[in-house]
């Protein structure tokens, strides 16, 4: 999910005003216009998809029976928590190490290019409110889509696994003909 859809809020425009004088930007905020009511917009839906992108290549390891390195599994916990964390926006902001299998690294690369980019893109869409993300969507998304296909590209006949970290334990072997589990087949036999 996009960090400002997470949030309900335009707050990668607020991480930008971080950069200017205090005082000035204080003086700017109250005496404009007050902000609009946060609403979704399309350059949303690549920065989601971005983070699927970003979630494949540190979840996935490159080969088989392998478990995420340290760093790598570091890197996933922080990037993707049990809980949706209020921070996650600092990790959108801040560039991506390459904490992945080497052989996701040019991958990662490009998914970092698209990272600045949608960032920069969101920084300048910002600037003022209400916003208009039409001027930029197009260059945006024919950025990100070569930019995919490059990443496709390099990748090469890379294979994808599950770290055995991750894997799910192998169900019990169930008696033959029968679909139903013990449990039920216990409440069956008692009437």
């Amino acid at each position: 999910m996009a960090c400002e859809v997470e949030a309900h809020d335009y707050v990668l425009r607020l991480k930008k005003r971080k950069l200017y004088d205090p005082e000035v930007d204080l003086q700017n905020f109250s005496s404009g216009p007050p902000t609009p009511l946060f609403t979704f917009n399309p350059i949303h839906d690549l920065e989601s998809l971005w983070w699927i992108w970003v979630w494949v290549m540190y979840f996935y390891v490159d080969k088989d029976g392998m478990t995420h390195s340290p760093e790598q599994a570091k890197a996933f916990r922080l990037l993707f928590p049990d809980y949706i964390p209020a921070e996650r926006v600092r990790h959108f902001i801040a560039s991506l190490r390459a904490d992945v299998p080497p052989a996701f690294r040019d991958v990662i690369r490009s998914a970092e290019l698209v990272r600045q980019r949608l960032v920069d893109t969101y920084f300048d869409m910002e600037i003022s409110l209400p916003l208009d993300f039409a001027p930029f969507l197009p260059e945006l998304m024919d950025y990100f889509l070569g930019s995919l296909q490059l990443a496709v590209d390099r990748a090469g006949d890379i294979k994808l696994y599950i770290p055995v970290e991750h894997r799910k334990r192998k169900e019990p072997e169930r008696e033959e003909g029968n679909l139903l589990s013990s449990t039920s087949n216990k409440r069956n036999k008692q009437g």
